[in-house]
């Protein structure tokens, strides 16, 4: 399992209550905040959020808690993939790892109607949200800038 970026005292029972509420919120919000933008643009709104500003919980813990909120997606039905993928990226950056988000295709899907893909977020090199997919290609790894240590302003050095 991936190493724990730092040593904090363990979340209490409203900062998980706190950490679940949010993370709903990203997934149920996450169409409306992806419509009609370009990918690049999503990603770089993926990266752009504050890195260790929620408290520190095991990744077994934040996996797990993405996959529930994505659970019977009402937008996103045929990608949820996407949205597990897009917020545990999210949710793991926030509570200070540094993921990474991997998507890949089918190349038997290329040039029909419907292009197969998929992602999944990886630290370092364990696939902790969904499973890469035998049989297709990658063809992105995105990744947030590096994390550096804080100073006593909270500023990355």
């Amino acid at each position: 399992m991936p190493r724990e970026p730092r040593d904090t005292p363990r979340p209490g029972p409203l900062d998980r209550l706190a950490f679940r509420l949010r993370l709903w919120i990203n997934a149920r919000t996450l169409p409306a905040r992806i419509a009609g933008r370009d990918f690049s643009e999503i990603l770089a709104d993926a990266s752009s959020v504050p890195p260790n500003s929620w408290p520190q919980f095991p990744v077994p813990y934040i996996a797990r808690a993405v996959r529930r909120v994505a659970r019977w997606p009402i937008l996103l039905r045929k990608n949820r993939c996407l949205r597990t993928g897009l917020v545990g990226f999210a949710a793991l950056r926030r509570c200070g790892y540094e993921p990474r988000l991997h998507f890949s295709v089918d190349p038997k899907s290329m040039g029909q109607p419907s292009l197969s893909a998929h992602c999944w977020v990886t630290l370092d090199g364990v696939e902790v949200i969904n499973t890469r997919i035998r049989g297709q290609v990658q063809i992105h790894v995105h990744a947030a800038p590096a994390i550096g240590p804080a100073d006593p302003q909270g500023a990355s050095v």
